[in-house]
């Protein structure tokens, strides 16, 4: 396969990232109506500002944004579910 390649359709894929894109900023915007103003999701410190001062969601020790802490938090703040729904179509947008 690595010498030979494999074949694509380009104009299936362009759709595909055009679709993905599309989903990725209806669900930033449900997240930024959620919480009632816009903020990086990308940035650690913002989404933890966020999270942690404006929501005041409760904490021990360092205020992590990794997902498997957030997913502790699923329930508690529905902005937490758009923050991993877009991370994961972030994720996956970049890699294919």
């Amino acid at each position: 396969m690595e010498r030979r390649g494999i074949l694509l359709n380009k104009a299936e894929l362009e759709s595909l990232e055009k679709e993905m894109d599309q989903e990725i900023s209806f669900v930033e915007k449900e997240m930024f109506d959620c919480i009632g103003h816009e903020v990086n999701i990308n940035s650690p410190k913002q989404l933890a500002d966020l999270l942690f001062d404006e929501l005041q969601l409760p904490y021990k020790g360092k205020r992590s944004t990794r997902e498997s802490v957030l997913e502790m938090y699923l329930g508690v703040h529905p902005a937490i579910e758009h923050i991993l729904k877009y991370r994961e179509l972030s994720k996956l947008n970049g890699t294919y």
